[in-house]
């Protein structure tokens, strides 16, 4: 399967190094995307995405950081301006979780779910999405979970962050859409 960009797009993709990310990340590489790599931390996984990805250094940028801080998002987005002009694609698939019943959730752990999951999306889409409505042109994908419509036990926090996303998407596409950004 072949994904959204074309050789040359660049794409900013949260969460690059586990799963869905992962995939992504390998899929666009392939398809000779310029991409735009944020993680939080394990950078034994990155190593490997890098090394199974082969990416030369010209069409790559690895941003480490909690993209749930405006300032990680704000750097993702300036960096990729700085090298290359543009913003093609967003992808928005940075998440956690942690299984808790809410009775027993700590207001911490809902803060710190609903920040990764939420709050980055937030940030990631406020400034990518201003360099694309300048242009005209652009898509964003925003990573939400069956947990957001079904709900699951112990997943609270999650569920709430995740259906968020949902709102977040289908209110973002109305404003976004009248500039040609999907």
């Amino acid at each position: 399967m072949t994904p959204l960009a074309e050789k040359n797009q660049v794409v900013l993709l949260t969460g690059a190094t586990r799963g869905i990310g992962r995939a992504t990340a390998l899929s666009y590489a392939a398809a000779g995307a310029r991409l735009v790599l944020n993680y939080a931390a394990n950078d034994h996984a990155l190593d490997s995405l890098l090394q199974e990805a082969a990416l030369p250094d010209d069409r790559l940028i690895v941003v480490k950081g909690l993209v749930q801080d405006p300032q990680v998002s704000r750097h993702m987005v300036r960096a990729a301006l700085a090298r290359w002009g543009r913003i093609d694609h967003l992808i928005n698939n940075a998440g956690a979780i942690r299984d808790v019943p809410m009775a027993l959730m700590q207001a911490s752990t809902w803060d710190e779910i609903l920040a990764v999951n939420l709050d980055s999306v937030f940030h990631c889409c406020k400034h990518a999405s201003r360099p694309m409505v300048a242009a005209r042109r652009g898509s964003v994908v925003n990573v939400s979970s069956l947990t957001a419509t079904r709900g699951r036990l112990g997943q609270t926090h999650h569920g709430a962050a995740k259906a968020g996303v949902l709102g977040l998407t289908r209110s973002l596409s109305h404003e976004l859409g009248r500039y040609n950004v999907r």
